[in-house]
Order: structure tokens, then C-alpha cells, then sequence
């Protein structure tokens, strides 16, 4: 005799398997599966009629709608939802596009004990508005929180600061940022992606174990002591101090004199390894390295091309408050920032002699003909003096190759 909810195909008498497996295997299953598929199965069999509705995962996408991607995917998610009931959620991912009803969507999967949110507007529209009073971020429950081409005020991320206290995990990816501090006490690993800030933001959330800011927008992060921090990232491309961007400052701001804070460097003193990448010539972190504490942690460290600046000045003071750093990478791609340039350069402290004692490697990806490389080598050999590796990895600069390309092609 078969399982209730068994079935057999009549026309070869197979047996239907798959519906006699347990619930947890069932589970397992639709969780790998899209939300308009998932919906489907409950045409499958009657057994399968109710069971999507107890799935843990939620993994819904505008894209799956083709050119109905307005009411009737609307439409199809708040019916969907409506289904669910109060069933409980292990994880939401949500990709939607200008759909209002998104905010009241991440709000349920939070009401549901959601562990696992992740939001995205679609790339193509404005950054989606989370609305104060319809999304509520507080949760006992929520560890992983991604955020995707939004604009979040104040209002809204407060309860990520206050109320979330099993958030470990936060990204903020192409978003417009409103916010002035972010000092969850449980945050373990935060990403800030190309997110715009049209405010100061204070990094302070001591619990961190690993940071990474890349092609901030308008303004870097400042960054308190992080006393726990392993691993630090942060990456400034050559549009970071873009004419465009100062002129979309508030015109408060120009008016009170305020400058743009980067207030990182010092914030990384605790990390074992540091990534800190910006074009020729940085001038804010130039400052900071000249005043900064002691790396006593620091092992590793990587520089881009703005430590290149006042005959590496910059390099030798990071070089001379690492005592402990055993691998340096530099990564010189000769860009420069056209708004440092036009500030006078400061004259930097002299650094005093001193060697590298534990330095034992270093990488040095260069264009070819940067003739920096062999002075910069000369100035260092008698700074460390343990030095078992060095690494030259040459490229050709674009222009270059782009050069040699047409050529071939017209030789061919």
C-alpha cells in the first residue's frame, strides 16, 4: 500500500517518489528553488498543495516576470505572502524593481524571524526609498543583512544600530546613505560598496573583525579605534574628490568651510592586515599616516600609488610605525587625483632611520618603464635587512597595449 500523498503516473505505472520523501528533504529542496517556481510545486500533488507555504526560503526576482514586472509581479508577491501566513522565514532574498510595496515585504520577512534579508533595487532605477514607518529592521533573530541601490535615512537604520542584536554581517552596496554612525555592538563584518554619503559617517562599531570601504562617493567613512579589527579594506578611485561631487555637496557645507573627513588610517591601528588603495596624491591620508599611533598588529599591507607621493614619504612613515609587518605589496597603476594635485603639498616630518626588522617580503606591481621601481628598491635595501622575497610583476599600461593592438591589426 503506498504513503498517503503518494501517487502513480497512470500511464506507466511509475511511482511518485519524490512525494514520499520527508518533509525536511522536501524543504531542502524547495529552498534551492525560485519563488515562481516554488509556488508552482503546489500544483504538483495534493500533498504538495500547502507545503510550499512552510518553506524557510524566499527567493524572489523582478527578472522572473519578464515584461510583467510591474502589478502583476506585485501582485503575485503580496498574494504569495498573504499564503505564507505568519510561517516562519530562515532567509529573504528580494530583487525588485520600483515597487513600493518592496518596504512592507522586507518588513514581513523580519516580522517572520528571518535570519538572512537581502534586498536589491534594480540597477537601472533610482535607488529605492525604504520608507520610515514601514520598514522596521528590529529583530532578535537577523545575522545577515545586505542592502542593494538604496537610500536609507537616520530614521531608518536606527534599529541596525539598536535593535538587531544578532546582526553580524551588514553590506551597503550602491546605496545613498543618510546615516551618522553605524555602532551596531554585535557587527562582525561590514562592507560599504560605491554607497554615496551626503552626511559624515562614523564607523564605531567596536565588535568589527573585518571592514572593507570601496569607492566611496562624496566623502569617506571616519573610523574610530576598532579594537578587534583583523582585516581593514579601503579603496579610493581617482573620482573620489571629482569636481562633480564637490559641487553636489550641500551648499551649507560649502558655505561653513567644512572639508571632506577621511578620518581612516588612525581608525586601523589594531588590523593585522590593511589595504589601503588611492591615487597619486592622497593628501588627507598622507596626513593621517604622518600623525598616526603605532600598527603594532600590522603583518600585512598593501598601498596603492598614493604612497609614492614626497619621495615616498608616505611609504617610509607606515613602514617605520609597523614594527611587526612581514608582507608589502604595492600596487602602482599611476592614476592621480587631479583635486589633490591642486592643493600645495605639505612638507612631511622627517622619519627617523630606523629598519624592517620582520619584512621578509615584497611585491611590486608596476607599468613598465615606472622608473620609481629601482629607486624605490635602492632606498629600501638597507631598511630591511631580513628581506627574503621580492616580487616584480610588470604590466603593460593601456594606452600601450591599445597602441600595439592597432598596429598589429594594420600589420595583419
Amino acid at each position: 500500500m503506498l504513503d498517503q500523498g503518494s501517487s502513480i503516473n497512470t500511464r506507466n505505472g511509475s511511482i511518485d517518489r519524490i512525494s514520499n520523501l520527508p518533509n525536511e528533504l522536501l524543504y531542502a529542496i524547495m529552498s534551492t528553488l525560485p519563488a515562481l517556481e516554488l509556488v508552482y510545486t503546489g500544483m504538483l500533488s495534493t500533498r504538495w498543495r500547502h507545503l510550499w507555504t512552510s518553506s524557510a526560503y524566499l527567493n524572489i526576482d523582478v527578472n522572473q516576470f519578464g515584461r510583467h514586472r510591474g502589478q502583476k509581479f506585485c501582485n503575485f508577491v503580496n498574494r504569495m505572502l498573504r499564503q505564507r501566513g505568519s510561517s516562519l522565514l530562515d532567509a529573504l532574498r528580494l530583487h525588485s524593481a520600483d515597487t513600493r510595496d518592496a518596504s512592507s515585504w522586507i518588513t514581513y520577512a523580519i516580522k517572520r524571524s528571518s535570519k538572512v534579508v537581502e534586498f536589491s533595487e534594480d540597477i537601472d532605477c533610482e535607488p529605492f526609498k525604504l520608507d520610515y514607518g514601514v520598514v522596521d529592521f528590529t529583530s532578535i533573530c537577523l545575522k545577515f543583512l545586505v542592502l542593494n541601490n538604496v537610500c536609507i535615512d537616520a530614521n531608518v537604520f536606527y534599529p541596525i544600530n539598536s535593535s538587531c542584536p544578532a546582526l553580524e554581517n551588514l553590506e551597503l552596496r550602491d546605496c545613498s546613505l543618510e546615516v551618522p554612525e553605524i555602532s551596531s555592538g554585535s557587527l562582525l563584518h561590514l562592507d560599504i560598496d560605491n554607497c554615496c554619503l551626503f552626511e559624515d559617517l562614523l564607523i564605531s562599531s567596536s565588535s568589527l573583525m573585518s571592514l572593507c570601504i570601496k569607492n566611496p562617493q562624496h566623502r569617506a567613512p571616519m573610523i574610530m579605534t576598532l579594537p578587534c579589527l583583523e582585516v581593514a579594506i579601503v579603496i579610493l578611485d581617482e573620482f573620489f574628490h571629482s569636481t562633480d561631487d564637490l559641487a553636489d555637496m550641500d551648499e551649507g557645507e560649502e558655505q561653513d568651510g567644512e572639508e571632506i573627513n577621511h578620518g581612516i588610517v588612525s581608525g586601523l591601528t589594531k588590523a593585522r592586515s590593511i589595504e589601503l588603495i588611492a591615487p597619486l596624491r592622497e593628501d588627507k591620508f598622507e596626513m593621517e599616516i604622518w600623525t598616526s599611533p603605532m600598527f603594532d598588529n600590522l603583518i600585512s599591507l598593501t598601498l596603492g600609488e598614493w604612497c609614492m607621493s614626497n619621495e615616498f614619504s608616505p611609504l617610509l612613515h607606515f613602514l617605520w610605525y609597523s614594527p611587526l609587518l612581514e608582507d608589502l605589496t604595492l600596487k602602482l597603476n599611476m592614476e592621480v587625483c587631479e583635486y589633490c594635485l591642486q592643493e600645495p603639498p605639505t612638507a612631511p616630518p622627517l622619519v627617523k632611520e630606523f629598519t624592517a626588522d620582520y619584512l621578509k617580503k615584497i611585491t611590486i606591481y608596476f607599468w613598465l618603464g615606472d622608473e620609481r621601481v629601482s629607486k624605490l628598491l635602492t632606498l629600501l635595501a638597507p631598511i630591511c635587512k631580513s628581506l627574503e622575497d621580492i616580487k616584480l610583476i610588470p604590466s603593460t599600461p593601456p594606452g600601450v597595449r591599445a597602441f600595439v593592438s592597432r598596429v598589429q591589426r594594420i600589420i595583419k
